[in-house]
């Protein structure tokens, strides 16, 4: 690895959401799961029908899901694909095992700890805090010195804005140039015609100062 690499993945790293919802967003890093995923501070729904496909904790906000807060599960027995572990306590008969919500749950935290997961927060930036893939984020080199690990969503926030880590980001050259994409992507075609019209007259202006130059 080279010496000059800094970006680590470690409590307190600010990351660029890129995909879901909060897409282009920042959050921050509160724990460190596994090597693989974090979780992220986004809006706290599950896309059931992924997470029974593959078993684990979906990370991104498709639609169609359940929503799900903590111990809000999806199952293969309920009607809409959702149904809370306390609900299905209660439904089980006395002296059976496990309901299918039950094994789900435990099935689903011994494959996230396979995988390698991580959460993210920023009530600042509107992302909630819900577990993200790494693969749909990307590290920026800023970071919260001293933001306790796990610290719950107040608790981001104040370090969050004690750090100014919105200035600085809006101060970047990787920020302007997101920003300047966007605002190229929300021309009208009379904009566009007018970018045209004026990049024209900026070539008429500086070809023939530059062939003056080099002459």
């Amino acid at each position: 690895m080279p010496a000059s690499f800094k970006r680590y993945v470690e409590v307190g790293r600010v990351v660029l959401v890129e995909e879901g919802p909060s897409a282009g967003q920042l959050a921050v890093i509160v724990e460190v799961i596994d090597h693989n995923r974090s979780t992220v501070q986004d809006d706290g729904r599950w896309d059931a029908s992924a997470a029974l496909r593959d078993k684990t904790v979906n990370t991104q906000v498709l639609g169609g899901g359940c929503s799900i807060k903590r111990r809000r599960l999806v199952s293969p027995t309920d009607h809409d694909g959702c149904i809370s572990v306390d609900q299905a306590s209660r439904e089980r008969p006395k002296g059976e095992g496990r309901t299918n919500v039950e094994t789900y749950e435990r099935e689903n935290m011994d494959h996230a700890a396979r995988l390698g997961v991580a959460i993210i927060d920023s009530p600042s930036t509107g992302v909630t805090r819900q577990p993200f893939a790494f693969k749909h984020l990307t590290m920026t080199k800023l970071t919260i010195r001293g933001l306790p690990r796990g610290a719950g969503s107040p608790t981001v926030k104040k370090f969050f804005e004690k750090s100014g880590v919105a200035e600085k980001w809006a101060q970047s050259g990787w920020a302007k140039k997101r920003a300047a994409v966007k605002a190229r992507r929300s021309l009208s075609d009379f904009d566009r015609f007018n970018v045209m019209l004026l990049k024209k007259q900026r070539r008429n202006v500086l070809s023939p100062a530059t062939k003056k130059a080099s002459a």
